[in-house]
């Protein structure tokens, strides 16, 4: 497995590639039999609109920034971020699987056009046209920039997300403030901070 291979973690480079070979098995058996079982297969309508949650919000723009710039999945850390990532909707858990199965396939790095017309023959249409409406200003095709977007919108998924566990702590506390909540507010700072660093070098390649 190709992409596996860029991470740089051995456990958990082992774990993703026994992970992935029973996803994709489970997958393409579950097509076979789909295929013999069903003589009228069933092509289920997403609605196309905006999700309202923020970390929806930020999901949809990294998956978004993939289907612009495939060439991102050839970076290590960024792959790693990708397969360890588990989006809050749906449809886009099965376009994350798709996207991978399709990278291993990979002898050159596809074009957007490419990739995506890959991604639509395997009933993946749906799902990038809720992305396509959602009309984001950092989709780009040329790498350098599509790697300063991928870090800054995947950090403010980040701090959105320590954020709002912050604030549920916060809302259980009764009179004194525990330890936990201090160490959130530690993470949720720093967080802000490595937030705040990825988006001076975003307008820094931007300015270029």
């Amino acid at each position: 497995m190709q992409q596996v291979d860029l991470i740089h973690d051995k456990t958990v480079q082992a774990h993703y590639r026994t992970y992935y070979k029973n996803k994709i098995w489970d997958y393409t058996s579950g097509k076979k039999s789909e295929k013999k079982n069903q003589k009228n297969p069933v092509h289920v309508h997403i609605s196309i609109q905006s999700p309202k949650d923020p970390l929806q919000k930020y999901e949809s723009r990294l998956f978004n920034l993939i289907l612009h710039c495939p060439a991102l999945l050839e970076e290590a850390d960024i792959m790693e971020e990708f397969i360890c990532f588990e989006p809050k909707q749906e449809h886009l858990t099965a376009l994350q699987r798709e996207m991978f199965v399709e990278a291993e396939t990979w002898k050159q790095t596809p074009t957007a056009l490419e990739f995506k017309k890959a991604l639509k023959s395997k009933n993946m249409q749906s799902s990038m046209d809720i992305l396509a409406n959602q009309a984001f200003l950092d989709a780009h095709e040329e790498v350098n920039v599509a790697k300063s977007y991928w870090r800054y919108v995947m950090s403010c998924y980040e701090f959105t997300r320590m954020e709002e566990e912050y604030k549920h702590a916060v809302s259980m506390e009764t009179d004194t403030v525990s330890e936990r909540v201090f160490a959130l507010k530690k993470q949720k700072d720093l967080q802000e901070k490595q937030m705040l660093k990825y988006q001076q070098s975003l307008d820094m390649v931007l300015e270029e």
